[in-house]
This record gives C-alpha cells, sequence and structure tokens, in this order.
C-alpha cells in the first residue's frame, strides 16, 4: 500500500521512470522463465546473468537523447565488473577516445553521484553523455572536443566501471 502511496505522490515523470523500471524487470523475468531460467544461465561450465542493455547510445561527442524506455535483457558471463552493473550503455562517437571508442558497450555501475576525475553517464537538458566529471563541467578525453558546462539540469546515471568484451555475451 506504501508503494502504491508512493506512485500516487508521484509527478508525471516519476511515475513514467518507475512504470519504465517495472516493464524491464517484468520482461527480464519473463525472458528468464522463457529460457527456462531461475536468474543464471550455465551453459559449457560458464555461468551467465541476465545484462540490462540500454538500445540508446550515449554520446561521446555532441549528446544524444539517453531515455529510460529503450532496454533490453541480454545474457552475459558473469564476473566481477558484470556483477557490478546496474546497466549497459553503447558509445557513440569519439569524444571518449583514446579510452572508449565508437560501438564499446560501457558497464555501468549505479551511482547517483560521482566523483570529479571518474567518468560517467550523465544526462543534461535531456541530452546523454558519457563524459569525466570535472569541476563544473564534463570533460572529454578527446582534445578536439569543448567541455560541457554543468546546470540545474544535470542527472548521473552512474559510474562507468569497464567495457563489456563481446565474447562474454551470449550466443
Amino acid at each position: 500500500m506504501k508503494l502504491a502511496k508512493d506512485y500516487d505522490d508521484l509527478d508525471h515523470w516519476g511515475q513514467k521512470q518507475v512504470r519504465s523500471t517495472a516493464d524491464i524487470e517484468a520482461a527480464r523475468v519473463a525472458d528468464e522463465r522463457r529460457r527456462g531460467r531461475q536468474g543464471e544461465a550455465i551453459k559449457n561450465n560458464v555461468t551467465y546473468i541476465p545484462f540490462q542493455c540500454s538500445v540508446q547510445p550515449a554520446s561521446a561527442g555532441t549528446g544524444t537523447y539517453l531515455g529510460p524506455e529503450a532496454f533490453e535483457i541480454i545474457h552475459v558471463r558473469e564476473n566481477d565488473l558484470t556483477r557490478r552493473a546496474a546497466f549497459g550503455v553503447p558509445v557513440q562517437g569519439d569524444s571518449m577516445e583514446p579510452r572508449y571508442h565508437n560501438g564499446d558497450i560501457l558497464i555501468v555501475e549505479g551511482a547517483e553521484e560521482i566523483e570529479p576525475g571518474e567518468i560517467g553517464i550523465f544526462t543534461v537538458d535531456g541530452e546523454g553523455y558519457v563524459k569525466e566529471l570535472g569541476e563544473g563541467e564534463l570533460i572529454s578525453l578527446n582534445p578536439k572536443y569543448d567541455p560541457i558546462p554543468i546546470n540545474d539540469s544535470i542527472r548521473c546515471h552512474g559510474r562507468v566501471i569497464g567495457i563489456l568484451d563481446p565474447e562474454w555475451i551470449e550466443k
């Protein structure tokens, strides 16, 4: 009952976020049931776990829409990084080279705040970015890109902790 009351007290955007998360989790559970899994799969002595991956990229450039409604569940090899992951997100652009490249799938640990010098997934004015947090700005590793000033609309979605190796994805 408390959960229902809390939901009713949210504004439209908050309710949309909750519905999106509930839809993602319902799809994950349905997928696991369909595959006959109980949260993990074992194949060839390798354990696979569900991994929530955005179908929308985070920009390593000038910004792309990064909304909550477009995630899919894939199964990835269980290891220290994938166990810590809240979600994965593909990179679009070259502003984070040489560390992250266009097409890499970043492994993101959930965090509403990160420390300056850490790399995170952010939205600023509704545009999604993968950037290093600086003092009052988001920084690209590629020097051909200018920093992005931080304003009141900034939201941190998590800390980047690695790159998903394509070999880790269940075929």
